[in-house]
């Protein structure tokens, strides 16, 4: 057997960008009006594993940072003929726009607006978008991400 033999999928990651939790909704109407992108909002997290995550994140951990979006034609702006899908990181952008609408309580009691300074510049995803050309490869990203995976944010 050799390396050279196993067959690539025809992707690249064609786009990366940083983006703090305080220009997190801008982005995502970016990505919305522009690429066509639909989250799914029914939340598989229960509120514990949403507020556990915020405050890991608060408190500088760098796990679960990566956000993973696929759209074929991203860097083509004249060719918007697909749409772009989150891959990876649905419940965790999902905890994050909950948290920043004051709708979860962190740290036994406090909401975003209860907080008097700004979040700190290095709260943010890494949203990653990919350029995967069918819907099977999109889907053993998706599973591939996903398996085996355990929320589990408690310490």
């Amino acid at each position: 057997m050799q390396f050279a033999n196993i067959d690539q999928q025809q992707h690249n990651i064609s786009y990366q960008v940083n983006v703090e939790w305080r220009e997190l909704q801008p982005q995502l109407h970016r990505y919305t009006d522009h690429y066509g992108l639909k989250l799914n909002t029914t939340p598989k997290w229960t509120e514990q594993q949403q507020a556990e995550y915020i405050q890991y994140r608060l408190k500088g951990g760098v796990v679960g940072k990566d956000i993973w979006f696929n759209c074929p034609n991203f860097q083509n702006s004249r060719k918007k003929t697909t749409k772009m899908v989150l891959v990876d990181g649905g419940q965790r952008l999902l905890a994050v726009q909950k948290f920043l609408s004051d709708d979860l309580l962190i740290f036994g009691g406090a909401c975003f607006s209860d907080f008097t300074d700004k979040l700190h510049s290095n709260v943010e995803f890494i949203f990653h978008v990919n350029g995967l050309l069918n819907l099977v490869d999109v889907q053993e990203m998706r599973f591939l991400l996903n398996h085996h995976n355990t929320v589990n944010f408690t310490m």
